[in-house]
């Protein structure tokens, strides 16, 4: 958080990215650090069990794709969940333009809440982020597509 407010003070375009765990510290600490409408990104939580190179991959890739596809402010972006029940990435700009929600059911009422202030959200398909392991299925979506993560390793018993 302290880098990108560094960056934003010296006219440096910046977005603060955490997990999803992180939305109301993150929306407290930009608002001590004087700069409430910080632009911030959420990607799915929990992301202990990735690799750091499947971290920088997930955050650059992430971010990259969000900010290309985000329209200029008033805007919503929204990563739905493979079963598009769940947002797995809001971007807003201003980033209080509505308030948050978590869960299963998210995803819907975040389109309601971007449509209510008049604003259409852009929706983007991202399967790295779209696949949350909730379910039985997640969990043989997760293994049908093996990946480095000890999480990976451990569940097809090679750890």
């Amino acid at each position: 958080m302290h880098d990108t407010v560094w960056f934003e003070i010296q006219g440096i375009p910046s977005v603060m990215m955490a997990s999803s765990e992180f939305v109301d510290a993150a929306e407290a600490q930009a608002g001590s650090l004087g700069l409430p409408a910080m632009q911030r990104a959420f990607v799915p939580h929990p992301i202990q069990d990735a690799t750091d190179d499947e971290l920088y991959a997930k955050a650059d890739g992430v971010i990259e794709e969000v900010i290309a596809a985000h329209a200029p402010a008033p805007a919503v972006t929204i990563v739905p969940s493979r079963d598009f029940r769940g947002s797995n990435a809001v971007l807003c700009s201003p980033p209080d333009v509505f308030p948050f929600r978590f869960g299963d059911d998210s995803f819907y009422p975040h389109l309601a809440a971007a449509r209510g202030i008049a604003v259409e959200p852009t929706v983007i398909e991202l399967p790295g982020i779209g696949l949350d392991i909730d379910t039985p299925d997640d969990l043989e979506a997760f293994l049908a597509s093996p990946s480095g993560t000890r999480a990976y390793r451990l569940l097809a018993g090679d750890s």
